[in-house]
C-alpha cells in the first residue's frame, strides 16, 4: 500500500531536525498509535535506526486520538495542547508517559522550522480557521 511508505517519508522529512537531535529517541522500542476518530483512520509509528516507521496496524504502547481538526489546531499552535486534552478533544490511552512525550514534542514544534511542504498548508489552515482572524473578517 502506497500510504504506508509515503507517510513514513513525510514524517521523517517533517521531523528531520528533532530526529537528528535525538528528541524522538524516547520512541525506540515503542509504538504510538495516532487515530483520527472522525475519519476513522490510525497510524502506528515507531522509531528504528533513527528513522520513523509508519504501519497501518500493530500493537501500540500508547494512543493519541481525536478529530482531524483538533490535530490541525495543535499543529498550527492555535490552541494549547493541554486544553485539547483537558477538554477531551484529544485523548491519550495506554502508556500515558509515552503519550505525554509525544504531546510535548508536538507542542514544541515551530511552524517556521518545518519544511515548506508542511509549513505552508498549516499556515494557510491557521489563517483560514483561526477564530481571532475570523472575527476580524
Amino acid at each position: 500500500m502506497v500510504q504506508q511508505p509515503c507517510a513514513g517519508r513525510l514524517l521523517n522529512l517533517a521531523l528531520h531536525q528533532p530526529l537528528d537531535e535525538g528528541e524522538l529517541d524516547f520512541l525506540a522500542g515503542k509504538v504510538i498509535r495516532i487515530t483520527l476518530t472522525d475519519i476513522p483512520k490510525s497510524w502506528f509509528i515507531s522509531l528504528r535506526d533513527k528513522r520513523l516507521e509508519v504501519h497501518l496496524c500493530g500493537k501500540e504502547d500508547a494512543c493519541i486520538s481525536g478529530e482531524l481538526e483538533n490535530f490541525l489546531a495543535l499543529a498550527c499552535q492555535q490552541v494549547d495542547p493541554d486544553t485539547l486534552f483537558f477538554q477531551r478533544k484529544l485523548c491519550i490511552s495506554g502508556d500515558t508517559e509515552l503519550g505525554l512525550y509525544v504531546k510535548n514534542l508536538l507542542d514544541s514544534l515551530e511552524l517556521d522550522s518545518l519544511p515548506a511542504l508542511f509549513a505552508r498548508p498549516l499556515q494557510y489552515y491557521a489563517r483560514r480557521f483561526d477564530p481571532k482572524e475570523a472575527s476580524h473578517a
